[in-house]
């Protein structure tokens, strides 16, 4: 995660919506395994998309490993 992903506002990071209000979130090396991971989220209209692959890219890290978050999962 970058350094301001890390400041926390009400247990959540200060950069971040709340996760009811997400639809996507950034999994790149979500495992831990190449590095620092990004976990960036947000709504799928306020993402970028890249016209060479046809993939949203995440706005934080620029990588196309955005997943969708299920409406159960967010608690609608």
């Amino acid at each position: 995660m970058s350094a301001n992903a890390n400041s926390e506002t009400n247990g959540r990071p200060k950069d971040l919506p709340p996760w009811a209000d997400c639809d996507v979130f950034c999994i790149r090396n979500y495992a831990g395994t190449e590095g620092s991971r990004c976990g960036w989220r947000g709504r799928l209209h306020d993402v970028p998309h890249d016209p060479q692959c046809k993939q949203p890219v995440c706005p934080r890290c620029g990588c196309a490993t955005l997943m969708r978050i299920p409406l159960e999962e967010r608690g609608l």
